[in-house]
């Protein structure tokens, strides 16, 4: 290897010279033997934050596989071998690519893994792997490639997907929090900031990421972009303390929120429990089976009088819930201000004839079966897809009740509809919606 590698070095220095003059420099340096004052020249020539530079690839990939002026690092050969690849017509691409998938058959799925995320991130990343201990026989150990959870004598591994080009970590953070109504639930998250450069390369973005271990899955709860930077590179040292920007903490009802202070200014998200997750997944499953027994070409006339029975609802956030009926024709939407709901645990009633402007109830009955409810989006529906009558609440009353932050049970009574030609009708038997709201976003 070694041997071919320098005849391919001779036969390139002449071409090299016609290149940028520090890529020249190296292959001298390596033809040379002074494989110190190689890999000096072609480290920052691989960084992922510069044009590709597959030469330099290529002759650091060797110098890593073999040990010349570097450590033997076989993971990082791989990813540079990889990078040097993609250029598949060019001198060294089509060795690159089977010296890439001869180290790939030693190193192993975990390493080759490992491979693959440096060929994306670069080698300057300082994501050093770190292991939080969480509780007996419960433990998380993090790197570049992801989470890896023993729990109960098992272990899973899952990409968290923060291997992205050039991003610089700071050290992971692990918070550990007693939740629930008695404060005896615990619960584990881990944090992780990361300097992401932007498209200008000289702008850095600061962002963050949460992440909760739930028994042996690590699941996404939150994140944002917190500050920005300017510079080749971020700075080494940050004037302000992570704790005072991003703060978890367990609220007066014993949930898990978050105080974050991002670009968009001071947001505090209550964050969705184990056990709510868990029945929104399983709500979802539900929906999905049932889907599969909708008539969906199945036309029908629009001035047909509503059903007032719907049997799933969701949320837009804290300002919208809608529900729906099984064969998914018709729907309800119950639009609320904010600041009319407080977001108070209260039961809140509301009279629906009052001309408060700040709380509507709308039907929407359909001319098909709706495979996309379109409330939470100000994207319009493509032409012809969406053919609707809409009635709208004059008298009755509404009662809002948040039993949890991220839960709310709306009950109709009394109610009576009118449609856009006049027609009306009234609600016979009480409309109850429960609707999970996602990241619950407090003043």
């Amino acid at each position: 290897m070694i041997r071919c590698l320098v005849a391919t070095a001779c036969a390139m220095s002449i071409a090299a010279s016609a290149r940028a003059q520090t890529t020249a420099d190296g292959v001298d340096a390596f033809l040379r033997g002074d494989y110190p004052r190689a890999a000096e020249i072609f480290t920052p020539l691989v960084s992922p934050l510069r044009p590709p530079d597959h030469v330099a690839e290529f002759f650091l990939a060797a110098m890593y596989e073999n040990g010349l002026g570097v450590p033997v690092d076989p993971s990082r050969a791989c990813a540079l071998y990889s990078r040097a690849s993609v250029d598949s017509t060019g001198l060294f691409g089509s060795q690159a690519a089977p010296l890439m998938q001869a180290l790939s058959q030693t190193l192993g799925p975990a390493r080759f893994s490992e491979c693959v995320s440096l060929s994306t991130v670069g080698f300057d990343h300082g994501l050093e792997k770190t292991t939080f201990q969480l509780g007996p026989g419960h433990r998380v150990v993090w790197d570049l490639t992801g989470a890896t959870v023993s729990y109960d004598g098992r272990e899973k591994h899952t990409d968290t997907a923060l291997a992205r080009t050039g991003s610089i970590f700071l050290p992971l953070q692990h918070v550990q929090l007693m939740a629930g109504p008695d404060r005896l639930r615990r619960r584990d998250f881990v944090e992780a900031f990361m300097w992401r450069p932007t498209t200008d390369v000289r702008t850095w973005s600061l962002e963050w990421r949460l992440f909760e271990v739930v028994l042996d899955d690590v699941v996404p709860a939150g994140g944002g972009a917190l500050t920005t930077a300017f510079g080749s590179r971020p700075p080494s040292a940050l004037p302000f303390d992570l704790h005072d920007v991003v703060r978890l903490r367990v609220n007066d009802t014993g949930d898990v929120e978050c105080e974050a202070a991002g670009l968009t200014g001071t947001r505090t998200t209550v964050i969705e429990s184990p056990a709510a997750r868990e029945a929104r997944r399983t709500r979802e499953l539900a929906r999905a089976e049932a889907e599969k027994h909708v008539p969906w070409d199945r036309l029908l006339d629009t001035a047909r009088r509503p059903t007032l029975a719907y049997m799933e609802a969701d949320s837009c956030g804290s300002l919208l819930v809608y529900g729906w009926t099984g064969d998914r024709s018709e729907a309800i939407a119950i639009r609320a201000d904010e600041n009319l709901l407080q977001l108070s645990t209260d039961v809140r009633t509301f009279d629906l004839a009052a001309p408060q402007g700040r709380l509507e109830a709308t039907l929407h009955v359909y001319e098909r079966p709706q495979r996309q409810w379109w409330f939470c989006t100000d994207v319009l529906p493509p032409p012809g897809a969406v053919t609707e009558a809409t009635w709208r609440a004059v008298r009755g009353t509404i009662s809002i009740e948040l039993p949890q932050p991220t839960l709310a049970t709306i009950h109709i009574r009394g109610a009576e509809f009118v449609s856009d030609s006049g027609a009306r009708v009234q609600q016979i038997r009480p409309i109850t919606l429960t609707a999970t709201l996602g990241p619950t976003v407090l003043k």
